[in-house]
């Protein structure tokens, strides 16, 4: 059996890869252009801050990405093309490790081969974010314990990604204090702590230095997290909702699994993490399914890899072989039936969204670039890739890049306070007047503008589908009829720009 075929898998592999790449590979999240702009505005500005000012604003979670940002305007390449071809060689880096981590290679070929039939896998090469590069420390960490070898050498690779873990993620914390816990209290092996306080000193003088730069002893996403973006119990039932899929295939390959001590402790720990941390949050930029990939695929690869070169068993490889591949089978058909925009959870939607960015966002960002001013403030509820393009003052509705937002919610007097030039609500509503009396952010700056009347509407551009932004400006912005003109015209463009599939072909949706 482990002869046959070795053929057909590689091709497969090539060809999911392929598809990949075809599909996704425009694909950039807004998200991602909140890390993009802290490299250029240091390039430009002299500055490390998300506007190019003395407000100090800490808008990201993972610091290693953070420092990528600066290699685009060094070599003069847009953003996300560089961090795409980062992200993809992490992706490689994955493959060879489940490769060397199986010794029998049509069971390692089988292994790679699940990890990317999952599209999703794909999405997250391509949307610029470091979920890529978090699954590659962590698969390099459970390889490292498994070795049962805690000499010198190997703790100083563990204590350097313990390191990196929570410099990447927020959780990466609770993964470091898990290798201190596995190796001194569990498997009871001498730490050597002249290497573990050199890698703990590095952190240490990070944080010190963050706390001194930025003033908060924590980054702006755990304000945000418990102020703007908790949703309680029905946090929980939501989130457990969208990735019903991933506990389905964690909890099956943890109980064939689950004798395995460090894939036991591993996966148990990775399960209380995504509750503790996500369980309550609007995890609205969950498209494809980011946080429960994050969380569950790493595990349930690391258990494959465990029952294909550990366990052994004729029984455990084909229920594991059974799991995984009704599992391959649920998220495919979600890929491919379902419609639900709030998660962007479908093939469809996550191939489309380059056009739809172009259609949007990076229409009203570029308007906003062609008015020129760089004094003009803008208060918006998308804090990506328009306040990337729009090379302005800007402030971020939601939180994630307000320092005052993202420790309350917002409050008339503090709308009235910055007198934004020009406010961009987003929602998935087709009629702006369907925001009035909402409890939510775009609901209640919706009603400080009807109650001030000292706005006027501009118009709306459908975005994405049942997604919309809605445009009002300052009657009394100097820049208001600059402002009018070029949000209208970027309206215009929006409405005719149509869906090519020879633009998609060449790539043109690639490119800001």
């Amino acid at each position: 059996m482990q002869n046959r075929f070795p053929f057909i898998f590689k091709l497969l592999i090539l060809l999911a890869i392929l598809a990949g790449f075809f599909l996704f590979v425009q694909m950039t999240v807004d998200d991602a252009y909140i890390c993009f702009r802290y490299g250029y505005n240091l390039f430009h500005y002299g500055i490390w801050n998300w506007n190019a000012d003395h407000e100090l604003i800490e808008a990201y979670t993972s610091f290693t990405y953070m420092m990528l940002s600066v290699i685009p305007p060094l070599i003069k390449v847009q953003p996300q093309i560089v961090f795409k071809i980062i992200t993809f060689f992490f992706f490689l880096l994955i493959i060879r490790r489940i490769y060397l981590s199986i010794h029998q290679k049509y069971w390692a070929r089988l292994a790679i081969l699940i990890y990317v039939s999952n599209w999703q896998t794909h999405v997250h090469i391509y949307a610029g974010l470091e979920t890529t590069f978090w699954f590659w420390l962590l698969l390099e960490i459970f390889t490292l314990l498994d070795k049962n070898d805690f000499s010198n050498k190997i703790q100083t690779k563990l204590w350097l990604f313990a390191l990196l873990l929570p410099l990447t993620r927020p959780e990466g914390a609770i993964f470091s204090a898990f290798i201190f816990v596995y190796i001194a209290l569990i498997k009871k092996e001498k730490i050597y702590f002249p290497t573990l306080f050199l890698f703990g000193s590095i952190g240490v003088l990070y944080f010190i230095a963050r706390y001194l730069y930025f003033g908060l002893p924590l980054p702006l996403s755990f304000y945000h997290k418990s102020v703007g973006n908790n949703l309680g119990i029905w946090g929980y039932v939501y989130n457990t909702f969208t990735i019903w899929q991933y506990l389905i295939g964690f909890f099956a390959i943890f109980f064939i699994a689950k004798s395995h001590k460090l894939f036991r402790y591993s996966a148990l720990l990775s399960f209380g993490i995504y509750y503790v941390f996500y369980g309550s949050s609007a995890l609205l930029m969950n498209y494809a399914n980011r946080f429960g990939f994050q969380i569950f695929y790493p595990i349930i690869i690391f258990g494959m890899i465990v029952i294909f070169d550990k366990l052994k068993s004729d029984k455990k490889i084909k229920q594991s072989l059974v799991a995984v591949s009704i599992f391959l089978i649920l998220i495919t058909a979600k890929g491919l039936f379902s419609n639900n925009i709030v998660e962007i959870s479908s093939i469809k939607n996550n191939a489309m969204f380059p056009f739809a960015m172009q259609k949007g966002h990076i229409k009203v960002g570029k308007a906003i670039k062609e008015i020129g001013h760089k004094d003009m403030k803008i208060l918006l509820g998308d804090a990506g890739v328009i306040p990337y393009i729009g090379d302005c003052k800007f402030y971020d509705a939601q939180g994630l890049a307000d320092v005052y937002l993202s420790k309350q919610h917002i409050n008339k007097a503090y709308f009235d306070s910055i007198k934004t030039d020009l406010v961009i609500l987003v929602d998935f509503t087709n009629q702006v007047e369907n925001l009035k009396g909402k409890t939510s952010t775009m609901g209640k700056i919706y009603d400080f503008i009807q109650a001030e009347k000292k706005h006027t509407y501009i118009g709306t551009l459908a975005s994405m589908p049942s997604y919309n932004l809605f445009f009002y400006v300052r009657n009394d912005s100097k820049y208001k009829t600059e402002i009018e003109q070029q949000i209208q015209k970027a309206i215009i463009e929006s409405n005719n720009y149509k869906f090519s599939s020879k633009d998609f072909i060449r790539m043109k949706y690639l490119k800001i």
